[in-house]
């Protein structure tokens, strides 16, 4: 059934009044709720089966029954801890209340797109002449295609987040992020809009490279290939463990692959409060960026950890704070910088 029929349906048994109130609930607060991608049902999905294999695999001694697995999954001591709760009060503002500011990040991230597309064009013309490109890609093509594309997104990922936590002014926005106490799948969405604005803009602009290359050599253009919308690649070794990267799930893939890919457990690490662990892991995808880089840390993984920032880095325990405060900081440290060692805490 279409969302069409649905309408017509709901209109035919309830009445046209009814129809347009549960359709602007729907738009105005169902909808931007569930908007996230790494929330669709099939990462939820995917994340509890991870999660159940490593419950069976690693977890110590007792009974290993489903009510025993919905408790360590869900333990209220992290998912009722004052932070995770200031999580869930930020998140629906930030989705309800700040949506139209996201949709302007992203309207500019997409002219950064294009205009990193088209430079790129330009200079290859400039240097090889007029495109011969092929009009219609090869699989093989597209599949190359698709994984550059999600490999330029996720390095214009570490170079935001990388400058987020060595930009000092930057910084005071990303410890909006660091702050939490405990991490719950919400805490991934606990990101300032400037955070947002600067990790968006860099991931579409390096993506636009990419896009531009291509759109040289093949000028009947191509499209990524998808997984229910989702890039294919990133469907198949991100998104099922994205909302474990903010979990209490330590999750780890081994110190070979960990040289390849971000595990959740080395995403858990990089919000650790211990110094060894500062400034590492930057990555979200992909950690070659963060061995290229000498950023890369893979933690055992017995190895403990704190969460969180140390004891005067700023106030955070309300959403005001948390939306308000990092101007004020960020303006004190831009007109009185103070020099730091390693990451400006």
């Amino acid at each position: 059934m279409t969302l069409d029929q649905i309408r017509a349906l709901v209109e035919e048994l309830a009445g046209p009044q009814v129809r347009s109130a549960l359709s602007w609930l729907y738009y105005n607060l169902i909808g931007p709720m569930l908007a996230p991608t790494g929330l669709h049902w099939l990462w939820i999905s995917c994340a509890v089966v991870f999660a159940y294999g490593f419950f069976r695999l690693t977890v110590g001694a007792g009974p290993r029954t489903e009510r025993s697995f919905i408790s360590w999954l869900v333990p209220r001591e992290v998912f009722l801890h004052a932070s995770a709760r200031l999580d869930y009060r930020f998140y629906v503002v930030n989705q309800l209340v700040l949506m139209h500011l996201r949709l302007g990040s992203l309207v500019t991230a997409i002219v950064g797109f294009l205009f990193a597309a088209d430079a790129t064009k330009a200079l290859l013309t400039a240097l090889l002449g007029a495109s011969q490109g092929q009009a219609t890609p090869s699989i093989a093509i597209l599949i190359v295609f698709t994984l550059l594309t999600l490999m330029a997104n996720d390095f214009g990922r570490y170079l935001a987040h990388y400058l987020q936590h060595k930009v000092p002014s930057l910084w005071e926005f990303h410890k909006v992020h660091h702050a939490a106490e405990v991490l719950t799948p919400i805490t991934g969405y606990r990101s300032h809009a400037i955070d947002q604005m600067l990790d968006m803009g860099l991931r579409l602009v390096m993506a636009g490279f990419i896009g531009g290359v291509f759109g040289y050599f093949y000028p009947g253009g191509l499209a990524e290939l998808t997984i229910l919308s989702f890039n294919a690649v990133a469907a198949l070794i991100y998104y099922p463990v994205v909302l474990l990267q903010h979990s209490h799930v330590r999750l780890g893939y081994g110190p070979i692959l960990s040289r390849m890919l971000i595990s959740p457990l080395m995403h858990q690490v990089h919000h650790s409060l211990e110094k060894p662990h500062w400034d590492k892991n930057f990555g979200f995808t992909f950690s070659l960026w963060d061995r290229w880089f000498g950023t890369l840390y893979v933690p055992r993984s017995d190895e403990q950890f704190q969460l969180g920032l140390p004891v005067g880095s700023g106030r955070f325990d309300t959403v005001w704070s948390l939306l308000a405060d990092p101007f004020v900081r960020a303006f004190k440290r831009t007109w009185r910088p103070r020099p730091a060692a390693g990451i400006p805490r």
